[in-house]
């Protein structure tokens, strides 16, 4: 009975994944070669001159738990959870003028940072 048990376990398992690797969500499509905008919540989305030179996605999983809050709540995070990395190169366009200083920052939030 018990191996009965597994073997449909392991059968619905494999069904799943199957189904969800041939879903529109297993498919990562890098971007690149455009400017990046704004939060939709801050200066109403408009585009920056930051721009992205191209960029890679790929799935994985969280190598520490965490909780962090931010300006959308507090969330929490647990060793294992599935994630995508986004790894990229992007490109300051901003011009520093005479009375203007840009500052461009970005943030590794890889789990040596955390």
């Amino acid at each position: 009975m018990f191996v009965v048990v597994v073997i449909i376990l392991v059968a619905v398992v494999l069904v799943s994944l199957l189904h969800f690797l041939q879903s529109p969500v297993s498919q990562l499509l890098p971007k690149g070669e455009e400017y990046l905008n704004f939060a939709s919540n801050y200066q109403g989305g408009a585009e920056t001159k930051v721009y992205l030179v191209n960029s890679t996605l790929n799935y994985g999983v969280y190598e520490v738990s965490f909780t962090r809050s931010g300006a959308t709540g507090i969330y929490s995070i647990t060793k294992g959870d599935p994630c995508v990395i986004i790894n990229g190169t992007i490109r300051n366009d901003y011009e520093i003028e005479k009375e203007e200083t840009w500052m461009l920052c970005y943030c590794d939030v890889s789990s040596e940072g955390l």
